[in-house]
């Protein structure tokens, strides 16, 4: 019987660990199906890693989403003077920070960080918005802007949902509830331009 090389000893240890030491009788005898035992159990480990890390990065994607929503609508309010469209932006910055409120709870409580929108997005946003504004500062103009972010809104996290497959079920329900949210948003909008 030949002896156990230290990588071999590592994987075997690891394996017992992992599976609670039910399979301890191999370790007398370390042989190709341990060593496939082992290659599996890593596999199914990375798997999950990468699962974890597609929930996060999806879940960071919708909360820096939100956020973004959150900021522009707060821009456009402060040029609003029609009370419709007020009280309607005013619905859907909540939804949205229903959103942000969620994908934060889990993602800090899994122990990981929300994630702010692009720099370079959030200035371009907000440049772009007041000089719209400055254009034409009405009603139509500021549901026309809506529009666009949530036409945006609803491609950006469509596309995180397809790079990101193996995202939790959980994950991917938050990302289809903004993209409705968005949808809604933009056709509740349409009343005013």
């Amino acid at each position: 019987m030949r002896s156990a090389s230290n990588a071999e000893i590592k994987c075997i240890r690891s394996f017992l660990f992992a599976d609670n030491l039910c399979k301890a009788y191999r370790l007398q005898n370390v042989n190709y199906s341990m060593d496939m035992s082992c290659m599996e159990h890593e596999l199914e480990e990375k798997g999950r890693k990468s699962m974890e890390d597609a929930e996060r990065k999806l879940l960071q994607e919708c909360n820096a989403g939100a956020k973004m929503a959150v900021k522009s609508i707060d821009q456009v309010c402060e040029h609003a003077s029609d009370g419709k469209l007020l009280d309607l932006l005013s619905a859907y910055k909540d939804k949205h920070k229903e959103i942000e409120k969620e994908t934060t709870e889990l993602l800090e409580g899994d122990g990981q960080k929300t994630k702010e929108p692009g720099v370079m997005a959030s200035a371009f946003a907000k440049t772009s918005t007041g000089v719209k504004l400055m254009m034409q500062e009405d009603s139509s103009q500021i549901a026309k802007i809506m529009m666009d972010g949530c036409n945006m809104g609803i491609q950006a996290i469509s596309e995180k949902i397809n790079a990101y497959p193996s995202a939790s079920e959980k994950s991917k329900k938050i990302a289809r509830k903004l993209i409705q949210i968005e949808e809604d948003f933009m056709e509740e909008m349409k009343a005013f331009c």
